[in-house]
């Protein structure tokens, strides 16, 4: 683990349903997607009694022509999702906030930040995207690719933060995070 912070997993159970309207900015869209996680994870917290510091969500969205690319529901979507951003660029959008918790299991202070990064996919086959789908791996992604795994060979050429595309913008994070405990004299 490249940040060593000591962690527990708590996965969040929002919905993740909050609807992308026409005219919607996609980096706040997002940034609101991670809020709600926190949100979501501190009311775990509190209802299952169990004590925390502090509280990290994240989430990731695909923007291409004007729309979201969410996740697909099942292979013939990946494949539709992978065949129309082939040979194109497209941006990743990755949330994270991270909220201080009070001795009372409530949030009194949170950070945030999002990344945009451009991804551009190589022209790709379509044997060659039915061959990555066949992976299982697009299933539960963003954009139906996860370039932490096989789905780097789909890629090309990224602007930005590779950890930004993976899902989670480590380098905003660390900043943000030590901003963060800074602010609130837990570290000088």
């Amino acid at each position: 683990d490249m940040t060593r912070l000591k962690y527990e997993i708590l996965p969040s159970t929002y919905a993740e349903d909050l609807p992308f309207l026409p005219g919607d900015n996609p980096d706040e869209h997002v940034s609101e997607i991670a809020r709600l996680k926190l949100v979501n994870v501190v009311e775990q917290l509190q209802a299952m009694k169990r004590k925390a510091n502090i509280v990290i969500t994240s989430d990731a969205m695909i923007y291409f022509n004007g729309k979201v690319i969410g996740k697909p529901q099942d292979e013939k979507e990946a494949e539709m999702m992978l065949t129309e951003l082939c040979g194109k660029q497209h941006i990743s959008y990755s949330a994270v906030w991270i909220g201080l918790l009070n001795d009372k299991n409530e949030l009194a202070d949170t950070a945030h930040s999002v990344y945009k990064s451009e991804v551009t996919f190589s022209s790709l086959t379509l044997e060659e995207i039915k061959a990555y789908v066949a992976t299982k791996e697009p299933m539960g992604k963003s954009g139906s690719y996860a370039l932490q795994e096989h789905g780097s060979t789909l890629c090309s050429h990224i602007s930005g933060c590779f950890y930004s595309v993976w899902g989670f913008p480590l380098g905003d994070f660390a900043k943000k995070f030590i901003e963060l405990l800074k602010k609130n004299k837990l570290i000088s």
